[in-house]
């Protein structure tokens, strides 16, 4: 490693430092809470959640908010939902996809409303965009493995929330102390550095399930947690990186999260087709 390197790097960790020290001291003092679940989230996720779901009662909540409802449906008229035609009504929806998958989407399109990250709204529509379409990559990976789809689909919107909560601290930090929001902050390198850790803290908060806060914290090393589906959303998580650089088919085979999925060659090419179609339609969705 050469001087300069050297030298880069000693900042880079040093900024990492410095914001969890002050990120603990935010957190602890109260000065910056992370946001409760809107609470058609939360009511969704406890209809789910029950034994004997009630489908008309998640519909009107659905119906309560044109704005969300709207979005939902163009969401369950996506490949990402098998759907080849558009779906006209909430109760087709919740028919075709369930409530799982109205709950699901449902917090897709409210997650870019839990956090406001002020100056760097920017980024944080780009975590958005990026998260929905690694929920919608999960959601068809654990479907071809015959895994529970509709967690896999949670478990990829909110792996990177721990990002997305970072940003609106370091906006928070950023009113008082503007050197949060310098130009020389090392911000992508505190994002990869601390994400897995604070998105389980986030997901712990909402009280989800427990599996979302574990592959929030191992969707990057997948091997450590021993999880089918962690593994897969790691496989997803290769997808959607694979289908942003157009990568060889041979170079995706290899990556060990694709190995140790099962996935075959005939599967990732079917995939990365259909992630084509939904990045494109989630950067008109999220962006």
């Amino acid at each position: 490693m050469t001087k300069g390197k050297g030298i880069a790097l000693a900042e880079t960790r040093g900024w990492q430092f410095a914001f969890q020290l002050e990120a603990d001291e935010a957190l602890a003092s109260g000065k910056f809470s992370i946001p409760p679940l809107p609470q058609v989230a939360v009511e969704l996720n406890d209809l789910a959640n029950r034994r004997d779901p009630d489908l008309k009662a998640a519909t009107q909540l659905v119906h309560r908010d044109p704005q969300l409802a709207s979005r939902v449906l163009a969401l369950a008229s996506s490949a990402a939902f098998g759907s080849r035609v558009p779906i006209s009504s909430l109760q087709v929806a919740v028919v075709r996809i369930g409530i799982n998958g109205l709950r699901d989407i449902a917090f897709a399109v409210m997650m870019g409303d839990v956090f406001r990250c002020g100056a760097l709204d920017f980024l944080m529509r780009e975590e958005n965009v990026r998260a929905y379409l690694l929920a919608a990559t999960t959601h068809l990976v654990t479907r071809k493995l015959g895994l529970d789809s509709d967690q896999g689909f949670l478990a990829g919107l909110l792996a990177d929330v721990g990002r997305i909560a970072i940003l609106a601290l370091l906006a928070h930090l950023g009113r008082s102390e503007p050197r949060w929001l310098a130009e020389e902050v090392p911000l992508m390198e505190i994002l990869d550095a601390t994400h897995t850790d604070v998105g389980p803290k986030v997901i712990a908060h909402w009280d989800l399930a427990p599996i979302v806060a574990k592959a929030a914290r191992f969707h990057h090393t997948p091997m450590a947690a021993g999880e089918p589906l962690i593994i897969a959303l790691a496989a997803a998580d290769a997808l959607v990186e694979a289908s942003a650089t157009e990568v060889e088919i041979e170079a995706v085979c290899q990556v060990d999260a694709i190995q140790q999925s099962g996935l075959r060659e005939a599967d990732l090419r079917q995939l990365l087709e259909t992630v084509a179609m939904v990045r494109e339609r989630s950067a008109a969705l999220f962006g």
